[in-house]
C-alpha cells in the first residue's frame, strides 16, 4: 500500500514495442510508482510525430491503477511501412506523465505474385481476383502480376481470360497471409475451329495472348 502526505505525480516507463505488423502492434509501459491519488487513466500515445501526446496522437484508455506493474495496450490503424512514435502516460489529480519515447516502424503489406504462361509463353491480360475485397489485377506483357494483401488476411486468387478454358491450378488459397507469397499458373487455350485462312487465325492468336 502505498501513502502519500501530499498529492505526487505517478512514475512510468516506456517498454519496446512488439507484436508488430503492417497495420497493428502492441504498445508496452510499466508504472514504477503509483503516485497520489492512484492514476486514473493509463496508457500509450502513438504519431508520426515526435513526442506524441492526449491532446496530439491517438491514446488509448487502460482506465483505473491500482497497483505498480508492466501493462500493453493495442496500438491500431497504421499505415505499413511507416515509422511511428510511443510514449506510456499516466494521470492523477496532479496531471499528466509521459515515459520516454520509443519508436517502431511497420511491417510492409505482403504481396501475392507469379508469372501466368501456357507452358512456354507468357500470357498478357489474365484478370486474377482476389476474394477478400473482390479486387483484382491483370497480367503484364510479361505475364507477371502482383498484388499488395494486408497483413493476416486470408484470400482466394482465381485467374481468367477470354478464349482460355482452363487454368492450372484453377485457383489457390492463401491462409493468414504475413509474408510475400509467389503463385504461378498455367493456362489452356480454347481449341477454336479450324479455319483456312493463315491471315485470320493469326488475327485470332494475337487476339487471344493480347
Amino acid at each position: 500500500v502505498y501513502v502519500y502526505d501530499q498529492p505526487v505525480m505517478p512514475k512510468i516507463t516506456t517498454l519496446a514495442v512488439s507484436d508488430i505488423t503492417s497495420a497493428t502492434a502492441t504498445g508496452n509501459g510499466e508504472i514504477t510508482t503509483l503516485g497520489s491519488p492512484m492514476p486514473s487513466d493509463h496508457g500509450v500515445c502513438w504519431s508520426i510525430s515526435q513526442d506524441p501526446a492526449a491532446d496530439t496522437g491517438n491514446c488509448t484508455n487502460g482506465g483505473l491503477v491500482s497497483a505498480p506493474g508492466v501493462f500493453t495496450a493495442s496500438i491500431t490503424s497504421l499505415s505499413p511501412n511507416t515509422t511511428y512514435y510511443v510514449r506510456s502516460y499516466a494521470i492523477n489529480s496532479v496531471g499528466t506523465v509521459y515515459g520516454p519515447q520509443v519508436s517502431f516502424t511497420t511491417l510492409p503489406e505482403p504481396v501475392i505474385s507469379g508469372i501466368i504462361t501456357d507452358g512456354t509463353s507468357p500470357i498478357k491480360g489474365v484478370t486474377l481476383t482476389f476474394s477478400h475485397d473482390g479486387s483484382s489485377t491483370t497480367t503484364a506483357a510479361d505475364g507477371t502480376y502482383s498484388q499488395l494483401i494486408p497483413y493476416g488476411t486470408s484470400t482466394t486468387v482465381t485467374p481468367s481470360k477470354d478464349g482460355w478454358v482452363l487454368f492450372a491450378p484453377e485457383s489457390k488459397t492463401f491462409t493468414n497471409v504475413t509474408g510475400d507469397q509467389k503463385q504461378d499458373f498455367i493456362g489452356t487455350i480454347n481449341q477454336a475451329p479450324v479455319i483456312t485462312s493463315s491471315a485470320t487465325t493469326r488475327v485470332i492468336e494475337d487476339e487471344l495472348y493480347s
